[in-house]
């Protein structure tokens, strides 16, 4: 079974309680035997393609809709309550076509993974 797991960020730097669950779950899915990815923006940095626990991680570039928006103002809501639109994660989520869509955000992004 294919299993995305989707979360506004996955940053070593800043680990949070999401982090921390989405890591543990998707390792004990990969474990079972299933086809697991995560998706994230990259919020907060990190390369674009790693691993974590042998599990693929994918960040993509983020953007929120505000204009003029301070750098300052940006890495604020990258650490906590942004609510960013990912238009190419989008489109490599429904490329790879997973069979769950496990979302661990709110707003825009939840959006996008209905």
């Amino acid at each position: 079974m294919k299993i995305a797991h989707v979360l506004r960020r996955l940053s070593l730097d800043h680990w949070g309680g999401i982090e921390q669950e989405v890591r543990h779950l998707a390792k004990a899915q990969r474990e079972a035997g299933h086809d697991v990815r995560v998706f994230a923006t990259d919020a907060l940095g990190g390369e674009p393609r790693s691993t974590l626990d042998g599990v693929p991680v994918f960040r993509f570039p983020c953007v929120y809709p505000w204009w003029p928006m301070t750098a300052a103002t940006k890495a604020a809501l990258d650490r906590k309550g942004g609510n960013p639109f990912a238009p190419a994660m989008e489109r490599e989520l429904r490329a790879w076509r997973p069979d769950v869509v496990h979302c661990h955000s709110m707003g825009r992004l939840a959006q996008l993974c209905v």
